[in-house]
């Protein structure tokens, strides 16, 4: 069955040499698992559509539970907070180390950065 929704990719994870299993949350369908066959591919038309946090028209073919990403129009990309999730991550890591070393987090962080 062929189904043609709009779609925000909330998670993406490689699987294999340059396929992509994406999660999306839908207008249609709500949140869905598919796959992204060749996405990292550096010839492939989804590899834009199905990246993270990009707002795309999915054209997805279902079968069963399972979804495969025909088409990946992009529509908007929201790059901007991929960038502040990774910044986000790489301070809570931070902080994490930093309990870690006697839990002395406290001090670290009311002087700043060196």
């Amino acid at each position: 069955m062929r189904l043609t929704t709009d779609g925000l990719i909330v998670k993406e994870q490689k699987v294999g040499e340059n396929d992509r299993l994406v999660t999306a949350l839908t207008r249609d369908k709500g949140l869905i698992r598919a796959f992204a066959r060749g996405a990292l591919g550096l010839k492939n038309k989804n590899g834009a559509g199905t990246g993270l946090f990009c707002y795309s028209q999915l054209t997805l073919f279902s079968k069963g539970d399972t979804y495969t990403i025909d088409e990946a129009a992009l529509q908007q990309s929201f790059f901007s907070l991929r960038l502040r999730a990774l910044i986000l991550h790489c301070m809570r890591r931070l902080i994490w180390m930093a309990q870690g070393v006697g839990g002395k987090c406290g001090i670290f962080l009311c002087r700043g950065f060196p």
